[in-house]
């Protein structure tokens, strides 16, 4: 018996020590991301998106380990050339993208805010056409529990679009500035979402648009609550735009 007890024992101790190795692993391996993330923006913000062209964007995307994309409508072989090209650069832990296995999915990820793991990703996609950057999407996110103990997930974003000479609200009634911020209507799961949308002008607000604080992302006992936390100036200046008589 005493034998029986003592084997009990080692198999705790050894699946805790598993239990907390995998942790630790997973956290430092968010946290390892994340910096990588932080670089990323803080690259993005200084981005010459008014001037860059086709050579630039191609050697960003690599220097940050993206790639070109292939478009839906493009057949075999795959090309990219100046005259078009897609890029894109992903960055996001722990199982950021969700596993074949859907049962796995929903049983897991429910599970992980309480041990300090939220997924997370950033998202990249820059569009060259004509040798020129025409457009650029910017997606950081995360998924957390629903609140007040709301069953499912809940996704909290902050996007950011860029584009050539004009965004879609460029001339829609007042909405007038080459720089908007707005809470986009989102269809499908659960979402606080904010947009920013900025015409690629030399003069462009990019340091207010690409303020994005990711270290919500990774804390333990607490992660991101809305987007106010991801995008604070985005979110004063869409405060601001609301108070506004």
């Amino acid at each position: 018996m005493r034998g029986l007890a003592r084997s009990k024992k080692i198999f705790v101790v050894i699946l805790l020590f598993i239990l907390a190795f995998s942790w630790l692993s997973l956290y430092l391996s968010s946290f390892y991301q994340r910096r990588k993330a932080e670089h990323l923006i803080a690259e993005l913000r200084t981005f010459p998106f008014a001037t860059a062209g086709f050579a630039e964007v191609r050697d960003f995307v690599l220097r940050h380990g993206g790639m070109a994309k292939p478009e839906p409508s493009q057949a075999p072989p795959f090309g990219c050339t100046a005259q078009g090209c897609m890029f894109q650069i992903w960055l996001g832990r722990p199982f950021s993208q969700p596993p074949t296995n859907q049962q796995v999915w929903q049983s897991l990820y429910p599970t992980l805010p309480y041990v300090g793991l939220r997924p997370w990703n950033v998202y990249v996609q820059l569009e060259v056409r004509n040798g020129v950057l025409m457009r650029s999407t910017t997606i950081v996110g995360q998924l957390r529990r629903g609140d007040m103990g709301t069953f499912g997930l809940l996704t909290i974003e902050y996007s950011i679009h860029t584009e050539r000479s004009s965004t879609p609200y460029s001339r829609s009634g007042d909405r007038t500035d080459d720089y908007l911020v707005l809470t986009p209507h989102v269809t499908g799961p659960p979402t606080k979402a904010l947009s920013s949308w900025v015409v690629q002008s030399s003069d462009a607000p990019m340091n207010r648009v690409f303020d994005v604080d990711l270290r919500c992302l990774t804390t333990i006992f607490r992660g991101c609550s809305d987007p106010s936390a991801l995008a604070p100036s985005a979110w004063q200046h869409y405060r601001a735009r609301l108070e506004t008589p």
